[in-house]
Formats: structure tokens, C-alpha cells, sequence
């Protein structure tokens, strides 16, 4: 990190979920044909039996087709599931004011225990304990610091805290307005001094809370991307 971003950590604080029939003919003919209609009967028999298995069959395909219908239910339920992300997702962004649309990756912080959705180019680190680092391949000093907040957090002291590390930027501090890098539940704050630019972003949901770091330049504008992966952190469920 060059001294600017060393200013910066420095002046951070660790902010601790599927039928028979009979015939009538003359009488001297009666007995072979009670005969006939015996064997007949007889013959007639095997038939009904074969029909009673047919009977039977649709029972056995109607045991059969119950685990199918309990893994329906599974995958619905698993879809319903907020803690449940598939593997990819696409996202629209820019890069230093070119728009941009490409799909990104699921993966996890093991040191601050939260998943989100990495475009290619970017890469996901750990970067000290309550702190994680999302930077442009190649270009290490142009990254985004991501902080898990406790969920009663001091949205106050937070907020002065963010002010404290920009001031080391610029004394010019304002809010971003732009509603391209907008984020829900978010305060957004940013320095400039010309060359160096760096967004302090505040997201103030109970469930998620989380703050965000941009640090990039005037000719490394990569705030957009970073801002769309931003919005896709979600903490793991507490088990």
C-alpha cells in the first residue's frame, strides 16, 4: 500500500442461511357342451388374473413417484432460502466511465465470515482480522476495504470515525449524489484531491450492516464495480 492507503488503515478502527356363460342346443348334445363351457371357464381364468395384476400395477408406480415429489419440495425450499446463493451472477458496472456487463463469481471470506459476488479481474483477500480487500488485479493500490459492523454499532461514531480518515485525503469532504453510485440504506461521503479518490460508504442495515473503503484515482475510476460487488456482501447465518 503507498502512504496514503497506510494513513488510512491507520486511522481505521477494529469494529467489532420435496365372465362365464352357458350355450342351450338340442339334448343329445348337452353334456359335451357343459364340458366345453367348463374348459372354457377354466381357460378364461389365467386372463382375469392377468387383469388383476394390471390392476395392481398403477399402485406400485404411485409408491415409486413419492421421493420424487419430497425432492420437489426440497429444491423449493431451498430456493426460498435467503442463505441459499447460486454460484454466479451477472452484473452491470463501469470502468473509468465505460459500461460494462459481465459475471461474477460467489465466494467467501473465512476471516469475516460473509460471501459475495467477485467480477473477473478482481480478487478477494483477507487483509488483517475485521478487515477484508477487494482489489483490481495488477493494480493492488486500487481497492475496496470492506468491514463487517457489529449489529449494534454507532452509526455516529461511525460516520465521524469515516470523516477522520478522509480529511487525511482532502479537508474537502461532500456527499456523493450520484445516483449511479448509489447504494440502499447508505451514507456515502468522498474526498478528492485531484488525483487520489476515496469513498467511505455506510451501510446502515440491521441485518448486513457493513462499511466500505474505495480507494481509487482519477485515471483508475473503478468505484461503479466496485459499488455493484459492494451491494451483493451478505453475512453468513449464524448456525
Amino acid at each position: 500500500m503507498n502512504r496514503l492507503q497506510a494513513i488510512l488503515a491507520g486511522a481505521s478502527i477494529t469494529l467489532a442461511l420435496t365372465g362365464c356363460g352357458t350355450a342351450e342346443s338340442g339334448s343329445g348334445n348337452i353334456q359335451k357342451k357343459e364340458d366345453n363351457s367348463n374348459a372354457s371357464t377354466a381357460a378364461s381364468t389365467p386372463s382375469d388374473k392377468q387383469g388383476q395384476k394390471k390392476t395392481d400395477a398403477p399402485k406400485q408406480t404411485d409408491s415409486k413417484s413419492t421421493p420424487a415429489k419430497q425432492s420437489d419440495t426440497d429444491s423449493k425450499t431451498d430456493s426460498e432460502n435467503p442463505s441459499v446463493r447460486v454460484l454466479e451472477k451477472n452484473l452491470s458496472y463501469s470502468v473509468n466511465g465505460a459500461e460494462k456487463k459481465n459475471t461474477a463469481f460467489l465466494k467467501r471470506s473465512e476471516n469475516q465470515h460473509f460471501s459475495m459476488y467477485v467480477l473477473p479481474g478482481y480478487v478477494l483477500t483477507a487483509e488483517e482480522p475485521m478487515k477484508d480487500s477487494l482489489f483490481v488485479k495488477g493494480k493492488e493500490d486500487i481497492f475496496m476495504r470492506i468491514e463487517i459492523l457489529p449489529a449494534d454499532a454507532d452509526w455516529a461514531d461511525i460516520e465521524n470515525n469515516t470523516k477522520l480518515q478522509l480529511k487525511s485525503v482532502s479537508e474537502n469532504i461532500k456527499e456523493v449524489s450520484d445516483p449511479n453510485l448509489s447504494i440502499p440504506n447508505a451514507k456515502m461521503l468522498e474526498a478528492d484531491n485531484g488525483h487520489d479518490i476515496v469513498t467511505g460508504i455506510i451501510i446502515k442495515d440491521e441485518k448486513n450492516p457493513v462499511r466500505l473503503t474505495l480507494f481509487t484515482t482519477k485515471d483508475n475510476d473503478h468505484r461503479k464495480a466496485f459499488i455493484e460487488m459492494g451491494k451483493t456482501i451478505l453475512k453468513d447465518q449464524k448456525k
